[in-house]
């Protein structure tokens, strides 16, 4: 949540103390918070490692939405860095198991905004209709989908919708 709302270092201390914490009982540390912290920080060289130390066990694992999730912090680090085509090629990837993966929809909105800059107005629109498809049973109207793609924030809810964050 805390990366979402632009807390960076604070997201960042969090992840330092979690690791520690981690260490000291012997559970695993926490990825794909930390996956999408480097992502919001333009951090292209942390978000590359932590995918190439990830990617092998979370297919041998069958953790789609690790996966899933390392392409969403893909889109949103290639959208801040304005390379638009990466961008939309990660968000496509990332959005791709909408319906069945959750985290799935997380990519939508940057899937919106790279099509957007890319000047694929049909593929914006596409992801648009299925963020509202997604969201229209809890409440979103086609206008609410709309502003939702140009809020920074809609990340963060859906995570504490998921139960993935505290809101705190």
């Amino acid at each position: 949540y805390r990366t979402i709302v632009g807390d960076l270092d604070v997201a960042w201390a969090l992840f330092e103390e979690s690791d520690t914490i981690a260490d000291a009982i012997g559970a695993g540390r926490l990825t794909f918070g930390r996956l999408t912290l480097a992502g919001f920080r333009g951090d292209e060289r942390a978000v590359s490692a932590q995918v190439a130390d990830g990617e092998a066990a979370a297919v041998a694992r069958g953790e789609s939405s690790w996966l899933t999730a390392a392409e969403y912090a893909r889109a949103v680090l290639y959208n801040g860095l304005g390379r638009y085509e990466a961008a939309l090629t990660a968000a496509e990837s990332g959005s791709m198991w909408d319906g069945h993966v959750p985290v799935a929809d997380w990519s939508l909105p940057k899937l919106v905004e790279a099509a957007i800059r890319c000047g694929k107005d049909e593929v914006a629109a596409d992801a648009l209709a299925r963020l509202y498809q997604r969201r229209k049973a809890k409440g979103m109207t086609e206008e609410a989908a709309l502003r939702a793609v140009a809020d920074p924030l809609l990340y963060g809810a859906l995570l504490v919708g998921a139960g993935h964050a505290d809101g705190s």
